[in-house]
């Protein structure tokens, strides 16, 4: 259940203004993987985020309910009721397998394009600011002056480098 609730979670959502954003991938996957993006959605819709009892998925009906009496001897009938869940089905799990690879990489690319233009917008702009001014040392934001220095020269190879309380630059 719950890889069926992050799937849809990721690839089929709406956003308020100020939230995350919406995020589509139906326009963008395969026409061969429509079908069963559309039942992963549905059935996260319909048999987990808001649950129809008794309701057919395609794939079997996830919830039941039933109620029935239960015969005490002392105080006669007394109602009862059980409620039956499924956590998987070999169907859904096949249409996952086949799902996430390629919504991973819609949903990578998405995210890259996204981080580039942030990047961009960053390196356009013409800020005069002193890091030295807020911290003396890379550990206050890094595991270590190393680890910083690591991140800094894989994240922009061809930036000028300066980390924070190192005086040999």
């Amino acid at each position: 259940m719950m890889a069926v609730s992050l799937y849809s979670r990721a690839t089929h959502s709406t956003g308020q203004y100020g939230e995350r954003g919406a995020i589509q991938v139906s326009s963008r996957l395969p026409p061969q993987l429509l079908a069963d993006h559309a039942a992963v959605v549905a059935l996260r819709n319909k048999a987990m985020a808001h649950v129809y009892f008794a309701e057919d998925h395609e794939d079997g009906v996830w919830h039941d309910q039933f109620l029935f009496a239960i015969q005490d001897l002392e105080k006669g009938w007394l109602p009862g009721s059980a409620t039956r869940t499924t956590q998987t089905r070999p169907k859904t799990l096949l249409r996952l397998e086949r799902l996430i690879p390629e919504a991973g990489g819609i949903l990578s690319r998405q995210f890259q394009k996204h981080l580039q233009t942030a990047m961009n917008a960053f390196n356009a702009a013409s800020v005069d600011v002193n890091l030295a001014d807020y911290t003396d040392n890379a550990e206050e934001y890094f595991p270590s002056e190393s680890f910083a220095r690591a991140i800094l020269r894989d994240a922009a190879p061809k930036a000028e480098t300066v980390i924070l309380g190192d005086n040999s630059a």
